[in-house]
């Protein structure tokens, strides 16, 4: 037979050891995965996000205020004509950021651009690319459209025969 004293301790001592299991401080959760790193596709984005916002306003010199120096001059001699970005024949309703890739001179930020003349809209794709001003900051070194005007069937026609809206001036320091 068993000595009650000792399966009294037995049972004494497992249960205690089962108590402090539940009293103790629960073990710290795993930090969370890590993300990945901002490799300065971000930062990159703002100064197109500006411009764009620049865009439906209308505002000229906050649209300008995001170009790279050698790019201005340029801006400056189209940005109110019939194909310019700041052109008052269209309006710009919405504006998105849809993709942001790696090149060698900084990044391309491309963003589709909803054009409306009238009753017509279309969505134009403008690829942006973005350089560092080396001054942790960046700046729009470059525009093109990637959207062929043959293929929209909605295309704005400018009435005096110009380019349409989605052909807008491409901007380049090149």
């Amino acid at each position: 037979m068993r000595d009650p004293v000792r399966v009294t301790a037995a049972l004494l001592a497992g249960c205690a050891l089962a108590l402090a299991g539940c009293t103790a401080d629960p073990p710290e959760p795993p930090d969370p995965a890590p993300t990945e790193p901002d490799d300065g596709r971000t930062a990159a984005e703002e100064p197109v996000r500006d411009y764009l916002d620049a865009m439906r306003v209308k505002d000229v010199e906050q649209g300008r205020a995001q170009l790279c120096p050698a790019t201005q001059e340029i801006f400056d001699a189209s940005a109110t004509g019939p194909g310019g970005d700041f052109a008052e024949r269209f309006t710009v309703p919405r504006t998105q950021v849809v993709d942001t890739r790696p090149v060698t001179v900084g990044f391309e930020v491309t963003a589709t651009v909803t054009v409306a003349v009238a009753d017509a809209t279309t969505d134009v794709e403008l690829v942006f690319t973005v350089t560092p001003t080396g001054e942790d900051g960046w700046c729009i070194h470059d525009e093109t459209s990637s959207s062929p005007a043959a293929d929209s069937t909605e295309q704005p026609a400018d009435e005096s025969g110009g380019p349409p809206a989605d052909e807008s001036a491409s901007v380049s320091a090149d």
